[in-house]
């Protein structure tokens, strides 16, 4: 125990030195390190000259990397409060997260909800649909590679799981002109168009073909008109 107390204490004192050091040591950091040691005196001048401050927490990328820095700048140990808004629309899996890591830190979470608007929210959704779910979702997905069966399927399976019966209403699909979907479909058009206007040049080639024949036809035939009439007059005599 000691001795990890000391190996502590030691690298506080590392952390404390590191930061006194001359700003001529910041010419020899790379542009994200220059950043980190921006946040990170930012973020001490704050706490130091403010009263009762707080962090935003909603567990996206970037307040997750501002609480990282956070607990770096405090040597491990965030001195106020992680404010937390909790929506109750969330996944599950945020959730653990958010509780996994608020332990594992010795955060000082404060979860705040708004339980009279979400029972208002509800109210107004039953009220205008009253025959329909509770809340209606838009999913935008885009792939270059990918057809949309796949997704689609997979978007039924996965509501199954947290709910107990899902029942398809209607399906709206529209393709944005720069998706993958709509160039999916424009390709095939195109290929379709390339396909009809082959079918109509071969098509176009054999009537060429069949209306030089009969004008051959109908040339030998006038050719041989005047044998014929010879030909007539020699057995009528």
């Amino acid at each position: 125990m000691v001795s990890q107390n000391l190996s502590q204490v030691n690298y506080n004192f590392n952390l404390i030195i590191s930061c006194l050091q001359p700003h001529d040591t910041l010419k020899h950091m790379n542009y994200l390190d220059k950043l980190e040691n921006k946040t990170i005196y930012i973020l001490r001048e704050a706490y130091n000259r403010f009263r009762d401050i707080g962090l935003l927490w909603s567990i996206g990328k970037d307040s997750t990397a501002l609480l990282w820095i956070s607990r770096k700048a405090f040597f491990g140990k965030i001195p106020f409060p992680v404010i937390y808004i909790d929506t109750s629309f969330k996944f599950k899996e945020i959730y653990s997260f958010r509780d996994k890591y608020a332990a594992e830190w010795n955060l000082n979470l404060i979860i705040g909800r708004n339980e009279e608007d979400k029972q208002k929210l509800n109210k107004l959704l039953w009220e205008i649909f009253p025959d329909s779910a509770e809340a209606t979702y838009h999913i935008a997905y885009d792939s270059f590679s990918e057809g949309l069966e796949p997704v689609y399927f997979w978007l039924l399976d996965f509501l199954k799981g947290p709910y107990d019966e899902v029942e398809k209403l209607v399906d709206n699909f529209v393709a944005s002109p720069g998706s993958g979907h709509f160039s999916e479909m424009q390709g095939r058009a195109t290929q379709m168009q390339q396909e009809v206007s082959r079918t109509m040049g071969n098509v176009n080639t054999v009537l060429k073909s069949v209306l030089n024949l009969v004008y051959d036809l109908k040339e030998f035939r006038i050719r041989l008109k005047p044998y014929k009439i010879f030909y007539d007059k020699e057995t009528s005599s």
